[in-house]
């Protein structure tokens, strides 16, 4: 029996997940008898530590040769098992069978390549008038050169592309994917990218932001490189490790979101920047905020992913409006 499985998808907070399957059979077959105990699941995940069984399908549609079976929401990833038995035949459902993944959000992204090779996700909504752009920073785990990882690892890229953020703040979204450690080339390049949108007046030079994450201290660094660019930075996470010369920070607004407990311990860190920034450089536009134990708890987050700050960082509306608040006044 020939049969196209699709795997509908979508990224939330913890990665990305899958929502339904659909079936096309490209032969006639009988589907009459078909339920949702027709399907198991076995070996998924809803939570990336504690596991959680999902409880697999709950219901199921038709429509001629093609099924849809949904499912409660559980990590597309390489270890769950999925299968049917469908006019006496199995129908394996496990990612390795999947012959065609949709994901959500993602899907809208334009994937490009700069002349030098670095790959970027670009989305572009239609307007008539150029429109704010958020440049998103990937972490340390999402490298390479696959135009996905990056994409559905987390919501640092997707969140400002969701049909809510779009609807509250209509923007640009770009999400560049670094395979060198962010290095001064791919930087090169993001600014590129940016001021060629600006010259083709789809992006508005007033209101340019960063909202990203803090491998090899990307973030700050990009800030600090291009205050003649932007408008307003959310800068969550912080490595000392790659501490950057923070003195161009001096007038630049900008939010600084981390976790008491993050694991990596760079906690401390990040409080002694935001106060060299807000006392030593006389910033009054700095802001910080970090997130209590039990906040972190609250989302689910403790071991290792208490690293994840982004979590309630872009899940705070008081912290995404302050961002789209700033407008440059001198442009």
């Amino acid at each position: 029996m020939k049969v196209t499985v699709t795997a509908n998808t979508c990224v939330r907070d913890f990665g990305q997940y899958v929502e339904s399957f659909g079936l096309t059979f490209g032969e006639e077959c009988d589907l009459s008898g078909v339920t949702k105990a027709c399907f198991v699941f076995r070996n998924t995940a809803k939570h990336p530590i504690a596991g959680h069984e999902s409880l697999g399908a709950w219901k199921v549609e038709k429509d001629r040769n093609t099924l849809t079976v949904f499912v409660e929401p559980f990590l597309y990833n390489d270890t769950y098992e999925g299968e049917a038995v469908i006019s006496g035949e199995k129908i394996s459902l496990s990612r390795a069978d999947v012959t065609v993944m949709k994901v959500a959000v993602v899907d809208d992204f334009e994937v490009l390549t700069t002349q030098s090779g670095m790959v970027y996700r670009l989305l572009i909504p239609e307007s008539d008038g150029p429109l704010p752009l958020v440049l998103a920073f990937h972490g340390n785990g999402e490298r390479g050169t696959d135009s996905y990882r990056h994409m559905v690892n987390n919501r640092v890229i997707t969140k400002w592309g969701e049909p809510v953020s779009q609807g509250r703040y209509k923007c640009i979204v770009l999400g560049p994917q670094s395979n060198d450690s962010w290095s001064d080339a791919e930087l090169t390049d993001v600014r590129g990218i940016i001021d060629r949108l600006i010259a083709e007046k789809k992006a508005d030079p007033r209101r340019i932001y960063v909202a990203g994450l803090a491998p090899f201290q990307v973030t700050l660094r990009f800030s600090a490189a291009n205050t003649d660019l932007l408008a307003g930075v959310l800068a969550m996470l912080f490595w000392k490790k790659y501490n950057p010369d923070f003195t161009p920070l001096a007038d630049l607004p900008i939010w600084m979101a981390i976790a008491v407990n993050d694991s990596t311990g760079e906690s401390t860190f990040a409080k002694e920047a935001y106060q060299y920034i807000s006392e030593e450089l006389h910033n009054e536009k700095a802001r910080i905020t970090v997130f209590s134990e039990e906040t972190m708890m609250s989302y689910g987050l403790y071991g290792q992913m208490t690293h994840w700050g982004w979590i309630p960082a872009l899940d705070d509306p008081e912290i995404c409006d302050w961002l789209f608040s700033n407008v440059r006044l001198d442009v």
